[in-house]
């Protein structure tokens, strides 16, 4: 039996149950390339991050919509293959991004990142995942060198207890820069465009609660 249909699967739904939203898709239309800004992780509606991992592979995430009070929650779309379209509501923090996913809140990533800092996400029927901050590395992004905040993270599946040992380097005004997933095979993507949007794609604003 070929079993690659399932491991390239199984890589996809473990970087939906990992920190952020992803889409598995073939080629996604380019956009005005964006400029690093300043924020540990940037969030603003129309931004768009594409990974991809050798040929034909990509991982885009993009921001669709936000609410417009001052506790601003960002609205992460993405297409999952056998999921359908998915999608994670993010926003800053004091401490740095939380996450809001079946009326539950927490802070998936903490800034800035300290080498030996570390924190738990623990949402109800997700892998447990447990992120430590490493040293920092000199990593290649969108054609440069960048120093960028290595954190390991330490999933543990409730139903087994397995543990994958899975990577995620952060650059400051970019965000996620690189991944390294593990689901059955391991599978590194690299950012290969950093885009906004255009404003003609009409993108809305989420309902507020």
């Amino acid at each position: 039996m070929n079993r690659l249909p399932f491991a390239i699967a199984g890589v996809v739904l473990a970087i939906f149950f990992g920190f952020h939203g992803f889409t598995l898709l073939t080629r996604e239309p380019a956009h005005l390339q964006e400029v690093p800004g300043v924020e540990d992780y940037p969030l603003e509606i129309g931004l768009t991050w594409v990974y991809e991992s050798g040929p034909g592979l990509q991982v885009v995430r993009k921001v669709v919509s936000g609410t417009p009070e001052h506790l601003r929650w960002y609205s992460m779309q993405f297409d999952l293959p056998l999921l359908g379209r998915k999608t994670l509501l993010m926003r800053r923090s004091r401490d740095g991004v939380l996450a809001r996913r079946d009326n539950v809140e927490q802070t998936i990533m903490r800034f800035p990142m300290r080498p030996g800092d570390g924190w738990t996400i623990d949402f109800p029927n997700e892998d447990l995942a447990e992120c430590t901050v490493l040293q920092p590395e000199e990593i290649d992004v969108l054609s440069t060198k960048a120093m960028a905040s290595k954190v390991r993270v330490v999933r543990t599946n409730r139903k087994t207890g397995k543990k994958t040992t899975d990577h995620e380097w952060y650059v400051r005004g970019i965000g996620l820069a690189k991944m390294e997933v593990t689901f059955g095979l391991k599978a590194t993507f690299h950012l290969i465009r950093f885009e906004r949007a255009a404003a003609s794609e009409g993108i809305p604003a989420i309902p507020k609660k």
